[in-house]
């Protein structure tokens, strides 16, 4: 494998041109970040998370992956403000900043086989990319796992030894951020025996790097036992395990190898549809191109190859092109075979589809982003109706999506932040996920306490105070109560945001447990 970087000074300064782009990436994405609504669901989480550690406590909001809020707590810790959306908002920005800033390691990645204005093009490809930009809106941490793995593939491809050291040193930092990144350990290993032949010296290097995978992998295992007992690596490939065999999804589909076989057959549909608008005219074609590289290829589809594992696994029970963002630095370096081609074919025809590509690619990102843009109005609409519905120290049942908003909207109420979640989850309104329930009766006599899940861990469930019903429910049981609820006496409604004066309709009842115990009784 040629590792050398093409030595052709066609552009006198590339940096200028890489600025340019990644200043634009970040001012699209800033366009595209609803700091108006808040955090919710596992962003909310990574929040929280960041929010105890920037105070110097060990968090009891539970996350898997903690390397990205470990890295916001920093920033976390040097900025003041009693605004909890100003926090959020920081969040949000970091991730826009490293998503853009991920321009530079995919220019450093395409040098090693193309010369500057073709590496400079998939830098502009990336950052370009609507998906990956919608996603770093998010403060969720894929753009910082993306990050870490571009790095490490360049840091891998490079002859020095320091530099691969540096490369297991960027995965086992990408492993903390998601614990997919543990599948790069072997894909390293794999591209490092490609470069180097085997021999005992090669070995003894190949070691030391494992050597540091494991130790930052080890010690960010510890950290997690101590806050979680649990080190989310190695309990979490056994949980994982354990659903593939005994989850409803596998006796769903009969078998742990049919529901694998969906998730395979998912995941090639996702990749398709991975492509449209922008990348669907060149990563096919510049697939095709690469084969004739045999070196290359290896490199290509050994790395895609374990990206990819993991993808299968979330495939089968999920549909989400979030899983193969870590795949687009990759695509970005395919693409780039086709614009090499057209342009050493010195064709007038050649050049004109050229350009017209990277002007369709750089049209089509902002197009494609206001058509799937996350509708402001109603979520801001969502936000403000629970606001106002669900007071503190209540317990409802989840009414997914919009239930999410349930914790910013209690932080909302409380006049001193920033402060520990263990502090504040004892006065705000609490959410229990009652999907999989059949009727009233079940959910009316589910007491507080511990719960065994899936996995044999015990949970803690609380009582159900309240219950909010909307047009349309999960579990659907709950629609009978949204056009009946003259039918249950023991319901008292507190409140209806259609008399609020809200387009969207919701409704929250209070449960009179005396009552049902006294209609018991007779």
């Amino acid at each position: 494998m040629n590792l050398k970087y093409i030595k052709k000074p066609i552009i006198r300064n590339p940096i200028v041109i890489l600025s340019a782009i990644i200043t634009i990436g970040i001012a699209i994405r800033i366009l595209f970040v609803p700091f108006e609504i808040p955090l919710n669901s596992d962003n909310f989480a990574y929040f929280m998370y960041a929010i105890d550690h920037s105070l110097g406590q060990n968090s009891t909001m539970q996350v898997s992956n903690n390397g990205w809020p470990l890295f916001v707590s920093f920033f976390f810790s040097l900025y003041n403000s009693d605004n909890f959306l100003d926090y959020m908002a920081l969040q949000r920005i970091l991730s826009v900043a490293i998503s853009s800033l991920t321009a530079i390691p995919i220019y450093f990645l395409c040098r090693k086989f193309f010369d500057e204005k073709f590496a400079l093009l998939g830098s502009l490809i990336f950052v370009f990319e609507p998906r990956i930009i919608q996603n770093s809106t998010f403060g969720i941490t894929d753009p910082l796992y993306i990050l870490l793995i571009v790095i490490g593939m360049v840091f891998i491809l490079s002859s020095s030894y320091k530099k691969n050291y540096l490369a297991f040193t960027a995965i086992a930092l990408a492993s903390t951020v998601r614990i997919e990144g543990l599948f790069l350990l072997p894909a390293f290993v794999f591209v490092f025996f490609l470069k180097n032949p085997i021999n005992k010296e090669k070995i003894f290097h190949i070691s030391i790097s494992v050597l540091i995978f494991v130790l930052i992998v080890s010690a960010v295992g510890i950290l997690r036992t101590n806050e979680f007992d649990s080190d989310s690596f190695l309990s979490r490939v056994n949980d994982s395990t354990k659903e593939l065999t005994d989850s409803p999804e596998t006796k769903m589909y009969g078998s742990t190898i049919n529901l694998v076989s969906t998730g395979l057959l998912n995941m090639f549909k996702f990749i398709g549809w991975s492509q449209i608008p922008m990348l669907i005219f060149v990563v096919p074609i510049g697939f095709i191109l690469m084969i004739k590289d045999r070196k290359i290829i290896k490199f290509v589809l050994g790395m895609s190859f374990f990206i990819l594992l993991p993808a299968v696994y979330a495939f089968s029970f999920a549909s989400d092109t979030r899983y193969l963002f870590p795949l687009y630095p990759i695509f970005s370096l395919l693409a780039l075979f086709l614009f090499r081609w057209i342009y050493e074919n010195k064709n007038r025809f050649f050049k004109i589809s050229q350009i017209s590509l990277i002007v369709l690619i750089v049209i089509s990102s902002p197009l494609f982003l206001i058509w799937k843009d996350v509708d402001r109005n109603h979520e801001s609409e969502v936000y403000e109706i629970i606001k106002e519905m669900v007071p503190s120290n209540v317990v409802v049942n989840s009414f997914v999506p919009e239930s999410s908003y349930i914790f910013p909207a209690g932080i909302n109420q409380m006049t001193d932040f920033p402060k520990t979640w263990a502090e504040m989850s004892m006065n705000i309104p609490k959410a229990v996920d009652i999907r999989g329930m059949n009727s009233m009766d079940e959910l009316l006599t589910q007491k507080s306490g511990y719960i065994e899940d899936r996995f044999n861990r015990s949970v803690f469930v609380e009582k159900i105070t309240h219950v909010v019903v909307k047009e349309d429910n999960n579990p659907i049981f709950l629609n009978d109560i949204f056009e009946n609820e003259e039918k249950y006496n023991y319901l008292i409604k507190e409140y209806d945001s259609k008399e609020k004066g809200h387009d969207i309709h919701f409704k929250l009842f209070r449960i009179n447990y005396e009552e049902i115990k006294n209609s018991n009784s007779e």
